[in-house]
């Protein structure tokens, strides 16, 4: 789960919000109460376009 999460943050970190979501996301599926996995997928919709991140 870890190098999942940091995987996911590294995208963050670089603006790859679409692939980080995807990476949180896998991370909620196995973890469904992980805060910071679904902390990051908020954070990553708020950087993206509204249709973008649907």
């Amino acid at each position: 789960m870890t190098k999942r999460l940091a995987r996911a943050r590294a995208r963050e970190d670089d603006g790859n919000c679409e692939e980080a979501i995807k990476l949180y996301r896998a991370v909620t599926k196995d973890y469904p109460r992980f805060a910071d996995a679904q902390r990051g997928i908020t954070r990553c919709k708020q950087m993206l376009p509204p249709d973008v991140s649907e």
